[in-house]
């Protein structure tokens, strides 16, 4: 009997490596599990300038997957923009985020794309196209409420949301607790390590700091660090293997999160099963629908002091932080593969 077969759609940005990266290779791994036939299909974002990025949106609508000449696809699951503008007659969306910068962010720090005329073309533009490529799906799905909230407000779309479990996510563990607090991601300004880095200045000179990641702000934090005489507590580690990154979490006394509207955050999840405290801050986006102030983490505003208070707390008060890991634990340990694969997409195929 011939095996199923699903096509994966995802978007690739050159030489970067993160969560949807993560996230594409584990639902590969949970398919084929499953006795299905995967394959992945990365379309590039090109993002030079305005002209090249609509290039990039009309390439990927003008490839019909439904015209492949041998081993078409039975269904495919689309993710990322602009992958998930490619067409077949059965696709399911599991958006993972779209343009960013064309919605939420558009007008603020992290966006190219303001209010002026030549935008606004563009952001019309590109939400037409969302709007009926979303219309045209069998079913769609979010990875959080916080991208469930943005289909509903830009889209009229209602997507039920399946949040995503992180890769081997029975190796993570818990083991003694060291004075450090861990921040894991990529070093771009719309992750804010910089604010974690600045409340060192308020917290117990005991308190050290473990930054795991690479990006374009590496630079500008290490600088910071020396600006504030904060050589000797914050280590920079770069890339590190999975089993460095699982003992990072496992003796971390707490750990820090805090971006901008995130979609989701795997970091946080990746703390919670590790049994540590999440601090995140009141705009982070997904990372709150996981982490609730004083039950399993902290919610703090966007304010050096606060993070340090918070930080200084969980420090001189270990059993609270062992109690808020716990419970942080016994919240994310329920996300499973099979209520997002048989009970939801795989009813599709």
């Amino acid at each position: 009997m011939k095996k199923p077969r699903i096509l994966i759609l995802s978007t690739k940005i050159i030489f970067q490596w993160g969560g949807s990266e993560i996230l594409i290779k584990s639902l590969k791994t949970e398919l084929e599990n499953r006795g299905i036939d995967v394959d992945i299909i990365e379309f590039p974002l090109v993002w030079e300038d305005r002209n090249a990025f609509i290039k990039s949106a009309f390439a990927a609508r003008m490839i019909d997957l439904k015209n492949i000449y041998s081993n078409k696809p039975d269904m495919v699951i689309a993710t990322r923009f602009p992958a998930y503008l490619m067409k077949h007659p059965n696709k399911v969306i599991w958006l993972f985020h779209q343009h960013r910068q064309i919605y939420e962010l558009c007008g603020t720090e992290y966006s190219e794309i303001g209010f002026f005329e030549e935008d606004l073309i563009l952001r019309q533009l590109i939400q037409k196209m969302d709007t009926k490529v979303f219309s045209e799906a069998k079913a769609v799905y979010a990875i959080s409420g916080t991208v469930a909230n943005r289909l509903k407000t830009f889209h009229g779309v209602d997507a039920a949301v399946l949040y995503p479990i992180p890769q081997n996510r029975d190796k993570y563990f818990c083991s003694s607790s060291q004075n450090y607090v861990l921040c894991v991601g990529r070093l771009e300004s719309i992750k804010r390590f910089y604010l974690l880095i600045e409340s060192l200045q308020f917290t117990p000179e005991d308190i050290r700091c473990l930054i795991v990641g690479t990006g374009s702000q590496e630079s500008f934090l290490k600088k910071r660090t020396r600006n504030l005489g904060l050589e000797h507590r914050v280590t920079f580690a770069g890339s590190v293997s999975q089993e460095d990154l699982l003992s990072h979490y496992a003796h971390s006394m707490a750990v820090f999160y805090g971006p901008y509207k995130e979609d989701f955050g795997f970091s946080s999840i990746e703390a919670m099963l590790s049994r540590k405290p999440v601090i995140t801050l009141a705009d982070s986006g997904g990372t709150l629908e996981f982490v609730k102030d004083g039950i399993n983490g902290c919610v703090c505003e966007n304010n050096p002091e606060q993070i340090a208070n918070k930080l200084t707390w969980l420090y001189r008060e270990p059993l609270i932080a062992q109690k808020l890991g716990e419970t942080g634990f016994q919240i994310v340990n329920k996300l499973n593969w099979e209520y997002i694969l048989e009970k939801n997409i795989l009813k599709y195929l």
